[in-house]
């Protein structure tokens, strides 16, 4: 009997032990999991390099001049589209409104009458200077003969300006050498007459810096110039995409009568979402394509939250090439990142803007920072030029847990 009582005792006691183990278990296992989830742990920033490419939809921003003038409806060009001018180049003649071609069209018989009238004086006599002149105004007439054909309405303009100006050119080279008759000095009298309707109702438009020329114009290049970048909103951009489509031959807009295109500056602006920690460092270097455009080097401008997104600004240095007629591309932005490595997940985000905790003696302090590049594991950051406090390799900083705060 009193052996059966004490293997009672010693089962009793071997639970209690198991209990009190099983407890100390439980308790260091919470202990564990609130150190995983709700803490985090300090690392050190070393230096490190990444790459990163990324395309975006952006929208292409000049800077350029729109030229407008009174309101007209008719137009000689001078200059070509996409042509590069100087200070006092011609660029155009615009007609004011109510002008008609038939004006000119009478102007241009006028001036055919004086030099059949002119070559009745001159005989069989024809020197090296008039055949080029005659052969130029023949082949000026085909091409705009061909241009009326096609509907080409912009080359029409184009072409019966040149044609104006060569007529005009052959008579007064005739008038020097022909000797005047009373029915030259007629014909004369009305040719003046023509001329002054056409001079009263004529603009002539000269450049008045270098560029490139443009026809085209959009509902943008106002308030998408680079005089402009300080007012750009996400909602601009979004909507400058949206609507890239639209640039017109800016003829039909009345008093709009071109641009003139900086080709050493332009820039191209695009949108991440604020939550996105990878934006662009002001100051950094990228190399970008333009797609179907090529390729390019560009810098970056202060990016800036802005509703639900950050604007990104590149600036570029070089000749846009197509890109003065077209508002919205698919770009691809690249760098090769070189700067101190953190822990993608020690990066955080507040009101916009990527940070990180500063471990120091007194504690912890958020340093705002730029992401250059990140795999998802780790990431190049930089500390923003607003920061005052230096970081380097070995500076301390924490990693929060997916709960931590």
């Amino acid at each position: 009997m009193e052996l059966l009582q004490f293997r009672r005792k010693r089962r009793r006691l071997k639970k209690g032990v198991l209990a009190i183990i099983i407890g100390f278990l439980f308790v260091a296992v919470a202990a564990m999991l609130a150190v995983i989830w709700l803490g985090g742990a300090e690392d050190t920033l070393k230096k490190g390099s990444l790459s990163a490419e990324k395309s975006y939809s952006a929208v292409v921003i000049r800077s350029e001049k729109v030229v407008t003038t009174e309101e007209f409806d008719t137009a000689d060009y001078f200059a070509a589209d996409g042509q590069l001018v100087e200070p006092g180049d011609p660029i155009m003649n615009v007609y004011r409104m109510g002008f008609s071609r038939e004006i000119t069209n009478s102007l241009w018989e006028t001036q055919e009458e004086i030099y059949r009238a002119q070559l009745a004086v001159l005989g069989e006599t024809r020197d090296p200077q008039l055949r080029a002149y005659d052969d130029s105004i023949r082949d000026a007439k085909d091409k705009l003969s061909s241009a009326v054909l096609d509907g080409s309405t912009a080359l029409v303009e184009k072409l019966s300006g040149e044609l104006t100006q060569l007529l005009t050119e052959r008579n007064e080279y005739l008038r020097v050498y022909v000797q005047e008759t009373e029915a030259l000095r007629a014909l004369y009298q009305k040719e003046a007459d023509w001329q002054e309707t056409v001079d009263q109702a004529r603009i002539r438009m000269t450049a008045d810096r270098a560029g490139k020329v443009s026809y085209y114009l959009d509902d943008f290049a106002v308030v998408l110039n680079s005089d402009k970048l300080n007012n750009i909103t996400s909602d601009l951009i979004n909507t400058a995409l949206k609507k890239s489509k639209t640039a017109k031959w800016t003829g039909s807009s009345r008093t709009n009568a071109y641009r003139i295109v900086n080709t050493g500056e332009w820039y191209c602006a695009f949108l991440t979402g604020a939550d996105e920690k990878m934006r662009l460092s002001e100051g950094e270097e990228y190399a970008i394509e333009a797609e179907g455009y090529g390729e390019f080097r560009a810098v970056a401008l202060r990016s800036f939250v802005s509703g639900k997104y950050v604007v990104n600004i590149l600036k570029i240095s070089e000749d846009p090439g197509e890109l003065i007629n077209v508002r919205a591309i698919t770009l691809k932005v690249k760098i090769e990142a070189d700067g101190l490595i953190a822990e993608s997940r020690a990066i955080r985000m507040k009101d916009g803007v990527p940070y990180i905790e500063l471990v120091q003696p007194d504690g912890r302090v958020n340093m705002y920072v730029d992401v250059l590049a990140d795999d998802g594991r780790k990431a190049v950051i930089k500390a923003r030029t607003t920061e005052e406090v230096q970081i380097g390799e070995g500076t301390k900083y924490w990693i929060p847990t997916r709960f931590s705060k």
